[in-house]
């Protein structure tokens, strides 16, 4: 996270577990000093991944084709595609695993380097 802030990336937690959750976690690990913004569920039964990332993108200003959404999920990909936002998958989380990660329609990166590296020679 802080090559990608150090380089002038705008970076965002979206999440769908409690947005005050998400700030203290990321707080409490020392993270939150990176992220631009983290918005998560905001307790609606409408919340949705891709609501949530298009509240993200409009915030910093961005455009959907500006914005890669990394996640360990089909779930994180779907609300990605939904948001019309390019993912990119991790093998390293909970959702895919690195056996499944050629099989996926989506790249995966297998290291926090790989991210680094995907996210630098894409945007």
């Amino acid at each position: 996270m802080k090559s990608l802030k150090e380089k002038g990336c705008l970076l965002a937690v979206a999440t769908l577990k409690s947005e005050a959750y998400a700030k203290q976690m990321l707080e409490s690990a020392g993270l939150s000093k990176y992220f631009n913004v983290i918005y998560g569920w905001d307790g609606t039964d409408s919340c949705t991944k891709a609501g949530i990332l298009k509240r993200v993108i409009s915030s910093l200003n961005m455009t959907p084709s500006d914005a890669i959404l990394v996640g360990d999920s089909e779930y994180d990909a779907q609300g990605a595609n939904a948001a019309d936002t390019d993912f990119l998958g991790v093998s390293y989380g909970f959702g895919i695993k690195k056996d499944e990660s050629k099989k996926t329609p989506f790249p995966v990166a297998d290291s926090p380097q790989a991210v680094l590296d995907y996210i630098i020679n894409t945007k």
